[in-house]
C-alpha cells in the first residue's frame, strides 16, 4: 500500500489502482476495466466483486502443505463474501 515512498499521499493507491487506469481506459476507448479481486474498496467504486485465480506456491513444503490444506475452505470463504458484496452493490444491473 506504500508503494515504496516513505511520504504520505492521499488516496495513492485507489489513484494508482482504479483512478489513473479507468481514465487511461477511456481515453483508449476500451470498453471494460477489472480492477482485480472483490473487496468492499471494488464495491464503492461501482466494480461487481469477483473472483479470480491464484498461482500461490511455497517453497517450502510444510507452509505448501498447509496451504493446499486450507484453500478450499478459504475460497469458499471467499465466494460468501463476493456473493455478500455483490448483493449490496450501489447501481442496479
Amino acid at each position: 500500500r506504500y508503494w515504496g515512498t516513505k511520504k504520505f499521499y492521499n488516496a495513492l493507491h485507489f489513484n494508482l489502482c482504479y483512478y489513473a487506469p479507468i481514465d487511461w481506459a477511456i481515453k483508449q476507448g476500451i470498453p471494460s476495466f477489472d480492477p482485480g479481486i472483490g473487496s468492499p474498496h471494488k464495491i464503492r467504486r461501482g466494480f461487481q466483486a469477483t473472483s479470480h485465480y491464484s498461482y500461490h506456491y511455497f517453497r517450502n513444503p510444510l507452509m505448501q502443505q498447509i496451504f493446499q490444506q486450507y484453500i478450499g475452505q478459504f475460497n469458499d470463504y471467499e465466494q460468501q463474501n463476493i456473493d455478500f458484496l455483490n448483493t449490496n452493490l450501489p447501481i442496479k444491473r
